[in-house]
């Protein structure tokens, strides 16, 4: 679907309209689902590019948020134990793990992009 289509511009208009008349915290679903739609237009093997890049974005913020829910568990465990700047020196760790998992995830993610594009 080019964007300079008439098919494009009732696409447009019927997720604008099933946006805003979504519920905000559900708009977030919708332009999901609209994506889908958008790329399986472009055909199916497009569809998998898109799903990939879901599946390892949402398993990206997974991982990081229960690396945080770890540290945050050790720390207050731990907190009797830890000096102030060991807990530091832990959480500057923590820190640098987290961050390399955000980018695995934007490599994993832009490779994809380098691959389409």
């Amino acid at each position: 679907m080019l964007f300079t289509s008439f098919g494009f511009i009732v696409f447009l208009a019927i997720m604008l309209a099933a946006y805003f008349i979504t519920p905000a915290r559900w708009q977030w679903v919708t332009l999901l689902i609209g994506s889908y739609v958008f790329y399986a237009f472009a055909g199916l093997e497009c569809l998998i590019f898109i799903l990939f890049t879901t599946v390892t974005a949402y398993a990206v913020s997974m991982m990081m948020k229960r690396a945080i829910s770890r540290e945050n568990a050790y720390v207050e465990e731990h907190r009797e134990l830890m000096t102030k700047e060991e807990r530091k020196d832990f959480r500057a760790r923590a820190k640098k793990k987290r961050l390399r998992i955000l980018v695995l995830g934007l490599a994993l993610n832009f490779g994809v992009l380098a691959v389409l594009k």
